[in-house]
């Protein structure tokens, strides 16, 4: 499951580029995929808005029917993405290098900016946690202020 919307949760399935609705009534749709053959490995996120990520390359506004591609999207894909409290959604990326990248999102998904932070090795998870964001990487945590 990845989260819920306003017609119900999310599901895909993470071997297959597809993605399902299971709606109030318990039934299951299929939905429109952004991009076949690439959608299976990105983090499916939904905003408080309802607008439904996948990693920091596609976005729907009406669960799932139609996708467009923020502006200034990293083309890396995000391993995964958060919604601060202050509403700031984080996507952490992968660097060509294998290093991570902060990419940050102020208007609910329609164009992601990096964040001036770079960090050496990959990360794993990301959290908030009062004022600063946690970074698991490797055997470390980094600290950052929130966005």
């Amino acid at each position: 499951m990845h989260g819920a919307c306003s017609k119900g949760l999310l599901l895909s399935s993470l071997h297959e580029a597809r993605l399902f609705l299971l709606d109030r009534k318990g039934e299951i749709e299929e939905l429109c995929s952004p991009h076949d053959e690439y959608f299976g490995v990105h983090p499916i996120f939904v905003t408080r808005k309802g607008t439904i990520i996948a990693g920091d390359e596609w976005r729907s506004m009406d669960v799932g029917k139609t996708w467009k591609r923020p502006r200034s999207s990293s083309g890396i894909g995000a391993n995964m993405l958060i919604q601060t409290s202050k509403g700031v959604i984080v996507a952490l990326c992968e660097t060509e290098r294998g290093d991570t990248r902060l990419l940050i999102s102020r208007d609910d998904g329609a164009s992601f900016s990096r964040l001036d932070v770079r960090i050496k090795g990959k990360s794993t998870a990301i959290a908030e946690l009062g004022d600063r964001l946690l970074i698991a990487n490797g055997e470390r945590l980094v600290r950052i202020p929130l966005p």
